[in-house]
């Protein structure tokens, strides 16, 4: 997995990571391209492709794994 585009912090977080950040969570915010987002058409099962997020969920796992391993 590669890192695409880097958005600079927002002092307030937006959503539901708004909740998280008010009551002191940390979190990391993962965005897609998908124009579909929120939109009626973002359903399962034909709005997922379940390879590629195979795909995504073990590279964030290695990694997250990976800065634990370097930070403990």
């Amino acid at each position: 997995m590669s890192e695409g585009l880097k958005h600079r912090r927002q002092p307030a977080a937006r959503g539901e990571a708004g909740w998280l950040q008010r009551g002191g969570g940390k979190f990391v915010t993962l965005a897609g391209a998908s124009h579909a987002y929120h939109n009626i058409n973002d359903r399962w099962p034909e709005a997922v492709d379940v390879k590629l997020l195979s795909r995504y969920s073990r590279a964030i796992a290695n990694g997250v794994l990976g800065l634990a391993k370097t930070t403990a």
